[in-house]
């Protein structure tokens, strides 16, 4: 279940802090941008998670921390002008939604890669 965990981390969470889950209809940044952003971003969160949990010295461990921060750091592609025609508590429920079914599918996943590894 740790590696469902860490894919929760890596894959959703870390870019989300940077790029929320969006309704459609919502004005974004260009869709390149965020592609790239989000891409450099579990690249590094992946990199830096490794590093962090895996490291034997500080130095590896506080580079993996950096790499964490670095995207954020950074900054994620804002738009223009923000806004959007749904209602902000439709915006709420579609974010919470979001993050709790990618945590329970990466938590499956993690579970059902553990179960099906035969290594208990």
């Amino acid at each position: 279940m740790l590696w469902g965990v860490a894919g929760y981390l890596v894959f959703f969470v870390a870019p989300a802090l940077g790029l929320p889950p969006e309704l459609p209809g919502t004005e974004a940044a260009p869709l390149r941008d965020r592609q790239v952003w989000w891409t450099a971003t579990v690249i590094f969160s992946a990199a830096g998670l490794g590093f962090a949990a895996f490291g034997k010295s500080i130095a590896v461990r506080a580079l993996g921390l950096a790499l964490i921060a670095a995207p954020h750091i950074v900054g994620a592609p804002v738009p223009a002008v923000h806004g959007g025609t749904a209602p902000p508590e439709l915006v709420r429920a579609f974010t919470r939604a979001a993050y709790l079914a990618n945590a329970a599918f990466w938590l499956a996943l993690g579970a059902l890669a553990g179960g099906f590894s035969g290594k208990r």
